[in-house]
């Protein structure tokens, strides 16, 4: 900053004229020769590691379905979405009850109300991933928006027992 300083001097001196360059280069020179003959430089190596991970970002906590009527003939389908954000560059791996590919057959459970016995309700689940994304964490990152979609048909509760039916399915996201 200084030897900067000395040289912007003597430039504006060298523009006033000769006479007054003459100690703005006199300083210049004294400047330059205090700096030590044969100084070395060092590099300093810097590193760093982003980890490949995926998080969830928002997810519904149901995939609800309606009332059921046994009687009839209807297929149900209900869905909801979760939304995941990935390291830049890192592909969605995911995981649904156990599963990397859909649909799979679940069964929701409930305690039976006229025999106090354990009943099943069985139903479809599929998933989809979407679009592949550029990934990222910023607010301006896009998300991969999975959409879990659960279908009941007339085969899956024509014959259910009279009740509330609950099933807990783990989503896993790896890396």
């Amino acid at each position: 900053m200084r030897a900067l300083t000395e040289f912007t001097r003597l430039r504006t001196a060298c523009a006033r004229g000769a006479r007054d360059a003459l100690p703005a280069l006199v300083a210049a020179c004294a400047l330059a020769a205090a700096t030590p003959a044969g100084a070395a430089d060092q590099s300093l190596g810097v590193t760093a590691r982003v980890t490949a991970t995926c998080s969830f970002t928002e997810a519904s906590a149901y995939l609800l379905f309606p009332e059921i009527d046994p009687s009839g003939s209807d297929t149900y389908v209900t869905t909801t979405t979760v939304r995941v954000q990935c390291t830049r560059g890192t592909r969605l791996s995911l995981r649904v009850g156990g599963a990397t590919q859909p649909p799979i057959l679940r069964q929701m459970a409930s305690l039976g109300f006229i025999s106090h016995t354990p009943v099943e309700l069985p139903y479809r689940l599929d998933w989809s991933t979407g679009p592949e994304t550029t990934g990222g964490f910023s607010a301006s990152a896009q998300e991969y928006v999975v959409t879990v979609t659960g279908t009941l048909t007339p085969a899956h509760y024509q014959d259910a027992a009279d009740g509330h039916f609950t099933d807990r399915v783990t989503l896993e996201l790896t890396p």
